[in-house]
């Protein structure tokens, strides 16, 4: 692993330039459009799925099974929208492909399909489909494109498309017109805007629910790390706005007892959980300015309390587990800051305080 702190910073000076449209219309249209919607549940995200440099606009009226993302873009100097995608408010982005993933489940059949913005339209690239969940008896059935494959062909070809990767869009911000300032238009802040965001979306949540800071991008203005006992979500400050970066799941339910680090080792982040025998590693380096896992390993154990071993998803021997992850775990990195609680007098230590003009 190569230190390249220079190739991070230039990487998200990139990141900063793409999304901040010539002439900032975006940002008016798209709050335009939020302020028009009234769902009580209602819900957004703002990243750039297709890469063109102007960010589209994810909204979600609420987490409803049957609730899909209104997908909207900027062309023509307005706010445009191309179509809905997704199930319980949610659809994702696989950053790399450029490719919108809507993903449905119902008694045990899963579609998931995958598109890309074309002419201000989703142009399907692949559907995947899948009985295997379903309960019932006989063969299952697995299809691409509507063409019959193995299970193997069927998983192999779909860990193909990225889907680690994956950004979760619709649910990055409660709507408001709050987090329409902080989100979209913009504020000079960034311990402001966080603040905002904490107040906003975290407060309301657990007890044990932590937030910290560090640098990660190399431009002096530190990213936020929001964790509770599933996932942590990752949000940076650039175009003078919270912008969320993605969420890695912790792989550890009910963890009150678990211990965490993160930290950077050169360009890579590190996020790592423990309880007990149980734990997972994540990998992570900057591509374009966007966060992505390289590598991801998890020890487990199964009801009959055998050790599993897993590494991308695939399950491995001991042997190949241990020789895999001690490449990695021989970095040297520096830890975050001190997490800090989620609460008034943790989010006051941001320093300004965050409070809303």
């Amino acid at each position: 692993m190569k230190k390249t702190a220079v190739l991070l910073s230039a990487a998200m000076a990139v990141f900063c330039s793409v999304n901040v449209c010539a002439d900032g219309g975006w940002k008016e249209s798209y709050a335009s459009v939020l302020q028009d919607k009234t769902d009580e549940e209602g819900a957004f995200s703002v990243y750039d799925i297709d890469g063109d440099g102007t960010p589209e606009l994810i909204y979600s009226e609420g987490r409803s099974h049957g609730a899909q993302c209104e997908i909207y873009t900027y062309r023509g100097g307005k706010a445009v929208k191309i179509d809905e995608a997704g199930s319980s408010g949610v659809c994702s982005c696989i950053p790399q492909k450029h490719y919108l993933k809507s993903s449905y489940a119902a008694g045990g059949e899963v579609i998931v399909s995958f598109y890309t913005i074309e002419d201000n339209s989703l142009r399907q690239v692949m559907t995947f489909f899948n009985d295997e969940n379903t309960g019932l008896e006989g063969e299952k059935e697995y299809r691409i494109n509507e063409e019959k494959v193995s299970k193997e062909e069927y998983y192999k070809r779909y860990s193909e498309t990225g889907s680690d990767s994956a950004v979760s869009l619709g649910r990055s911000y409660p709507l408001g017109s709050d987090s329409i300032g902080y989100a979209v238009t913009g504020t000079d802040s960034y311990e402001d805007a966080y603040a905002r965001l904490l107040r906003d979306k975290y407060t309301q949540v657990y007890d044990n629910d932590v937030f910290s800071l560090m640098d990660i991008t190399g431009d002096k203005i530190p990213e936020l790390f929001v964790r509770n006992d599933t996932s942590t979500d990752i949000y940076t400050f650039s175009d003078s706005r919270v912008q969320y970066m993605g969420s890695e799941s912790l792989y550890l339910m009910g963890t009150g007892d678990a211990k965490y680090s993160c930290g950077l080792s050169g360009d890579v982040l590190v996020m790592h959980s423990k309880r007990g025998r149980a734990s997972s590693y994540s990998f992570f380096s900057m591509k374009d300015g966007v966060l992505c896992r390289e590598k991801s390993f998890r020890c487990g154990y199964d009801y009959d309390n055998a050790a599993v071993y897993m590494i991308d998803g695939r399950e491995v021997s001991r042997t190949e587990y241990r020789t895999a992850l001690k490449k990695y775990t021989g970095m040297r990195f520096r830890r975050t800051s001190a997490e800090y609680p989620l609460s008034e007098s943790g989010i006051e230590k941001l320093g300004k305080g965050g409070q809303t003009e």
